[in-house]
């Protein structure tokens, strides 16, 4: 970030990544009987600034609080991030802190070979397995 609070650079997904992220706002719809996922929706946090998670789900009621120029003030109450190959394991501990402190109720974290892991364990409005992308998309292609 610049000293203005620009963001300068941010390691793009690839389209495995863009796909898994695709299935995932389609798959908790579903699962979630409505709502909306939304991709890179800005959400206020309360001790991490702003953040931008790969998709964060919001009940049909709450969709209009998305509709605004500035970020979220209150954080969905699901939120999932797809990492990247080389994402670093503490960095994303940290958004995941920053996503649980503001108020979401499950953070979701898919791993680049398509594990699942559910934030805080045990809890959350979805199991796990129900928003395990199907194995192809990890497959790699030549």
């Amino acid at each position: 970030m610049s000293e203005h609070g620009e963001l300068l650079w941010v390691p793009d997904m690839a389209n495995r990544q863009r796909t898994v992220v695709a299935w995932l706002c389609e798959t908790l719809v579903s699962a979630l009987n409505g709502g909306r996922a939304f991709t890179n929706l800005a959400v206020l946090t309360d001790h991490a600034g702003v953040r931008v998670p790969d998709v964060a789900w919001l009940p049909a009621q709450s969709v209009d609080d998305a509709i605004t120029d500035e970020p979220m003030r209150k954080c969905p109450p699901l939120i999932a991030e797809v990492s990247l190959p080389g994402s670093h394991l503490v960095a994303m501990n940290r958004r995941v802190a920053a996503y649980l402190d503001a108020g979401a109720r499950q953070v979701l974290v898919i791993d680049v070979s398509g594990l699942v892991r559910s934030y805080p364990p045990g809890a959350g409005l979805l199991p796990p397995d129900i928003v395990r992308p199907p194995p192809h998309m990890f497959e790699s292609r030549s």
